[in-house]
């Protein structure tokens, strides 16, 4: 038997429609997050959580008990969205950025050649994601951390040790909050303090889910994060002053950028391209032996001829998908050992490099071309490193990975449809909002129309390319184990400033009082924290569709806080029912 399907059986309708229905929130949720905060903590445990929850309900009406197996099936198809929602929020709305900072004009693709890009790019992931699991999992054995926590969280609510509850109620908390911020606070709050004639920025965007992005990810990434933007924002930019600089705000982002640029290719070519060749040759061994080998050679040929359709360039398109070959392997690895997948530099990587080759030849490469390709490489490496999670989890539980697979397939078609879309309306309904007024979009995203089209300040961005790819590179030397400084972390509160690091930095504050005086509590913290990140984010992309349809932000307010409440009141009334 092919160890894909050794295990126990999970994919049962009701698993497949949990999926589905959890797919659809996390979709929407992770697009308003990856937007706002320029990053997407991963959401398996609020995946394994509510799957658990519905499930358990559905045992009630079923009179059925479900197994530990049912859920764990449905929580990875759940989590799939975001994976989506990610790739897509951190490319795609480059367009609208270059055309607001710099003012240059171009067409955005339309919303179905989006979809046709996301389908692509997921289910070419989940392909290339089968043979690259038998190296990662079954051969080497790597942590994934995130899959790891959630099957000991599985396996901890299936025992009764964990309840739903604390997930429920930090979730309706956090979404009572987002539904009413809009009418008290603004979007961002600047503060502009003017020393010896020397301007300073201060910002703080109040969001709940930064301050819980700060919990999760931790001190070191953190305060890396806070350093990035204190030595941006109160150092450099006074200094940039002095020296004359009109705009001072500017350079000090390009510097930034190139920072996470070049530290991405530190860890591309320092760490993760020497450790892939092991997956190549699993590649091709495979092919020769079983059906399971050939599923990515099927999958690339239908996400090459999606490309087609989605009207991207022959070559462009053959590029791309083995672009995606190699980027998935890579990223499976660095996924494993790091719990890091740097999907918007994997798809960077890819369209830069094909973007060169059509130069050499002395073709000019169209922008949405590139953009477009550097989106599927992004999705197809998101999906293909990050589903290791969901195989890490059926490992510890003893579940048949090709269930896996099949649920995550399942759930790739409606998330390639639904993270799109949310990423589009909470674009058009929070314009103003994360391009004038907090300049909230996505961190990634900046990155990729710069990068793509061109920096303002190219010798600033080199500047920080080559500092990003030594601090890297020496951090690497120094800490191969565990570094201590986030090189990325460091770029991005560079080129964010303040508005984001502070709410980040207090959240990682939180996390060093509770692992220091109430250690045993730090597992809820991360329940807590789930469903804030939950409940913040789908409000906010349910706030944003209620924009587009024209009712004003206090009956949004309104209508959300009041609907959050009858959700509590029918789980306070039936929960009573059920003890009694």
């Amino acid at each position: 038997m092919m160890k894909e399907f050794e295990g126990e059986a999970g994919l049962t309708l009701r698993a497949l429609v949990v999926a589905i229905l959890l797919t659809i929130f996390v979709s929407a949720s992770a697009a308003y997050i990856a937007i706002m905060i320029s990053a997407l903590p991963w959401p398996i445990i609020l995946s394994v959580i509510i799957s658990w929850t519905l499930i358990s309900l559905v045992d009630k009406l079923l009179k059925k008990k479900h197994t530990i197996h049912e859920v764990n099936v449905a929580q990875a198809g759940g989590s799939i969205g975001g994976l989506i929602a990610a790739g897509v929020a951190f490319t795609i709305p480059a367009i609208w950025y270059l055309k607001e900072v710099y003012g240059i004009a171009i067409t955005p693709p339309s919303l179905f050649q989006i979809i046709l890009i996301a389908l692509a790019g997921g289910i070419l992931g989940i392909a290339l994601s089968l043979p690259v699991r038998r190296v990662v999992i079954d051969e080497e054995n790597l942590p994934f951390p995130s899959g790891l926590a959630g099957a000991e969280v599985l396996k901890a609510a299936e025992s009764g040790g964990v309840s739903a509850e604390l997930v429920l109620f930090s979730l309706i908390f956090a979404g009572i909050f987002a539904s009413i911020k809009n009418v008290f606070l603004p979007p961002v709050i600047v503060i502009t303090v003017t020393i010896f004639g020397l301007i300073i920025i201060f910002s703080f965007i109040p969001l709940l889910v930064a301050i819980g992005t700060g919990y999760l990810i931790g001190e070191k990434q953190s305060f890396s994060w806070f350093l990035g933007a204190v030595i941006g924002w109160a150092i450099l930019m006074p200094f940039l002053q002095v020296m004359k600089f009109l705009d001072f705000v500017t350079p000090i982002k390009n510097m930034g950028m190139g920072i996470v640029f070049g530290a991405g290719l530190a860890f591309f070519f320092i760490q993760a391209l020497p450790k892939s060749t092991v997956i190549f040759k699993e590649f091709i061994r495979l092919g020769k032996r079983n059906i399971i080998g050939y599923i990515p050679i099927l999958a690339s040929i239908f996400a090459f001829v999606l490309l087609l359709i989605a009207r991207i360039n022959v070559v462009v398109a053959l590029l791309g998908v083995l672009g995606a070959w190699m980027t998935s392997a890579i990223a499976g690895k660095t996924t494993g050992e790091t719990n890091i997948d740097p999907l918007e530099q994997f798809g960077l990587m890819i369209g830069l490099a094909i973007s060169i080759f059509f130069a050499i030849l002395g073709i000019s490469l169209d922008f949405i071309q590139a953009l477009l390709i550097t989106a599927f490489v992004a999705i197809a490496s998101a999906v293909a490193g990050d589903i290791g999670h969901d195989y890490k989890s059926a490992q510890v539980i003893g579940t048949r990975p090709i269930d896996i697979a099949l649920v995550d397939l399942s759930a790739s078609i409606v998330g390639s449809i639904v993270a799109p879309i949310a990423v589009f309306v909470v674009i058009n309904a929070f314009y103003n909002d994360i391009f004038t007024k907090a300049s909230s979009l996505a961190f990634q995203s900046k990155l990729v129309g710069e990068a793509l089209y061109g920096f303002a300040y190219p010798n600033f961005f080199i500047y920080g390319l080559i500092l990003g790819f030594m601090g890297e590179g020496i951090l690497y030397l120094l800490y191969k184990s565990e570094k201590k400084f986030g090189m990325m972390a460091f770029g991005i509160g560079m080129f964010l400033g303040f508005a984001l690091a502070i709410p980040i930095v207090i959240g990682a504050l939180i996390h060093h009082i509770v692992m220091r005086k109430i250690p045993q509590n730090e597992r809820k913290g991360v329940l807590i924290v789930s469903g804030i990140m939950g409940g913040e984010g789908i409000v906010g992309f349910l706030s944003g569709l209620l924009i587009l349809m024209g009712l004003s932000v206090i009956n949004i307010a309104l209508v959300l806080t009041a609907g959050l409440l009858f959700i509590l009141a029918f789980y306070l009334i039936t929960h009573k029912s059920t003890q009694a």
